[in-house]
């Protein structure tokens, strides 16, 4: 059973804790992300029931699938509700932050901040020089959050496509 090994980068407010097996060499990985009251960590499969009732509620027709390319990541209160989820798409040409769903009864108290943080820092462990996303212009709350994040937007027709390079 791995054991969390508590490392001193940190990112904001952040501990940022990676993980080593017992035997054969270290191989850094992403962990848990704290961001206040909010542990931030990649999704399992036992918890993608949740996240699709959640997205049900937040989305109409949200089209999720578990595997692949498609990683998770969840944030959950201290009571054990999710809180919220992200969800990225990992291609060649680069990686796509599909989706961002917080409940409405945790907004505002930076859910959606640590799960793009958490996105953003998988996408540049594996390797990819960016991320992508599309958000609609009157969606104001989770455009002033991309922009915050480093997103840089592009219009096209209703929706802006926002760009972020992680390495640059």
């Amino acid at each position: 059973m791995p054991r969390p090994i508590p490392r001193s980068k940190k990112a904001g407010r952040a501990r940022v804790f990676k993980t080593r097996a017992s035997a054969g060499p270290a191989r850094p990985r992403l962990g848990s992300l704290i961001f206040g009251e909010f542990p931030v960590r990649r999704a399992k499969k036992a918890d993608f029931g949740q996240i699709r009732a959640l997205a049900s509620i937040l989305f109409k027709n949200p089209r999720l699938e578990w595997g692949g390319k498609n990683i998770y990541f969840v944030a959950f209160s201290p009571a054990g509700a999710l809180a919220g989820f992200s969800h990225l798409i990992l291609r060649p040409g680069g990686a796509i932050l599909q989706g961002l769903g917080v409940s409405p009864s945790f907004r505002g108290r930076g859910v959606g901040k640590s799960l793009v943080s958490a996105a953003c820092a998988h996408a540049s462990k594996s390797g990819h020089s960016k991320v992508a996303l599309k958000v609609k212009i009157e969606n104001s709350g989770a455009l002033g959050l991309y922009v915050k994040k480093g997103f840089t937007p592009s219009r096209i027709g209703r929706e802006l496509v926002m760009l972020l390079r992680p390495n640059n």
